[in-house]
């Protein structure tokens, strides 16, 4: 093998090994990792994302040209984070007005849940800046939902 086709053959695989991560970082932008879910959760409710969690559905839009974007979700937690987040909701709710923004995301959401959502309890807040926030506990005692838009 000559010098020459060792380092196209070294380019090539610079090459291919580029456009995969490439690929990979497109990718997870559009389907975003659970982990943007978590931290989003936490954003949003102000408390530590549970353990016992299982994602339902989950959704996120792909940021405009300005950075907003909508995601929500759905997952079940065991009893005693369903509790500890009930106590949590009752103790730390979110301040600002709101009024209910709805988005294709909730929608789809409510879709996959098979009719309109049911809390047992929740709170949201609409802020000036053009961000909303919303999570609640589910009635079935086992499943939270959150749901979060910027414009």
């Amino acid at each position: 093998m000559t010098k020459l086709s060792r380092k196209r053959k070294l380019l090539f695989l610079t090459l291919v090994f580029m456009l995969g991560l490439l690929s990979v970082e497109i990718y997870t932008a559009i389907y975003p990792r659970e982990a943007f879910y978590r931290a989003e959760f936490e954003r949003i409710a102000g408390t530590e994302f549970p353990n016992s969690a299982q994602f339902i559905f989950k959704e996120a839009s792909f940021p405009d040209h300005f950075g907003d974007y909508v995601s929500c979700a759905v997952f079940a937690v065991d009893e005693a984070d369903y509790v500890r987040l009930s106590q949590r909701l009752e103790r730390h709710r979110l301040q600002h007005g709101s009024n209910n923004v709805g988005s294709d995301c909730l929608k789809n959401l409510v879709e996959a849940h098979g009719g309109p959502l049911k809390f047992r309890r929740q709170t949201s807040a609409g802020y000036g800046g053009g961000e909303y926030r919303h999570w609640g506990l589910l009635d079935d005692g086992q499943s939270v939902m959150f749901h979060y838009v910027s414009w």
